[in-house]
């Protein structure tokens, strides 16, 4: 790579062909990048702009950037997904609406393999947590029951976040242990505890805002399907069985059926709180840890 590579007009090409591409697909700077070589070798060398070239093609990323949010890809998919509109509005078939339970009675859903277990969701006993000399958490006992709601007060520095931290298993405590459905999990890899269905949602949702709800809730129940690893890239999602009924008996639970086809990005707060909470509970053990820094 020459030096000239990494100078401040070399980077903001770079930026700009990203943009006029489509910022966070796979094709989009390519593209971009051809766009944009395509339009300085044809102001130079058959317009003859000589070094008004630069202005035009300003002008022309800015008019790109207003009209084409989201870049040249970006625009390509919203015309498909335009013009396909009218194919998925053609009135379907009513289908019988599933059966929706409230969250409290919802248990966990065994497996042919599992035997039923009637002790408490999640506990912790003498769970303990030392940076050096402070105790952040010290020898706490706690317990949820299916169904079951508890909160977590205190004011800042009480250690309300490394405790919830030690009981999704993003922090190992220094002694203590924690028992999910009478399963021992101290000390297990925190994406492995996510796929036994214990999870945490932030105050800030993390949720993937240009997908729709349904989408959303198809991405949590395949990874709940396929487990840790699946080589099944080129199947088709509409030859998973059972994979509507529980997307669409999730959607239901929450409340957010008729919204299923949405941008997340149009939605609300407290609609995307609804949507990150029906997420974790498709997994086999539904437990969620909601954590938030406003003081109690």
């Amino acid at each position: 790579m020459p030096p000239d590579a990494f100078t401040f007009e070399t980077s903001g090409q770079l930026v700009m062909q990203t943009a006029i591409g489509g910022a966070g697909t796979l094709f989009g700077p390519l593209l971009g990048a051809a766009v944009w070589l395509y339009l300085s070798d044809f102001f130079q060398t058959t317009l003859h702009l000589g070094a008004t070239w630069k202005l035009v093609l300003g002008i022309v990323f800015v008019l790109l950037v207003c009209f084409l949010h989201r870049g040249v890809i970006g625009g390509l998919s919203d015309l498909v997904a335009l013009c396909t509109r009218r194919r998925h509005a053609e009135p379907r078939e009513a289908t019988p609406a599933p059966e929706v339970k409230p969250l409290a009675s919802l248990g966990r859903s065994r497996r042919h393999d599992e035997k039923p277990f009637s002790g408490p969701a999640l506990e912790a006993r003498g769970l303990t947590k030392k940076f050096g000399g402070l105790v952040a958490n010290g020898d706490i006992d706690f317990a949820v029951s299916q169904g079951e709601l508890r909160g977590i007060i205190g004011p800042n520095g009480a250690g309300k976040s490394t405790f919830f931290k030690m009981l999704t298993c993003e922090m190992r405590p220094t002694s203590g242990r924690i028992l999910f459905h009478g399963r021992d999990i101290t000390g297990m890899d925190v994406a492995r505890v996510c796929q036994l269905g214990l999870t945490k949602s932030y105050q800030v949702n993390q949720l993937f805002t240009r997908q729709t709800l349904r989408e959303n809730i198809v991405i949590a129940a395949l990874a709940e399907r396929r487990g840790s690893f699946s080589l099944d890239l080129l199947r088709r999602i509409d030859r998973v069985p059972g994979l509507d009924m529980q997307v669409e008996t999730t959607l239901a639970m929450v409340g957010l059926a008729a919204r299923a086809e949405v941008p997340v990005a149009e939605l609300a707060y407290g609609e995307k709180r609804r949507l990150e909470i029906g997420s974790p509970w498709l997994r086999r053990h539904p437990c969620c840890c909601s954590t938030s820094r406003w003081p109690a």
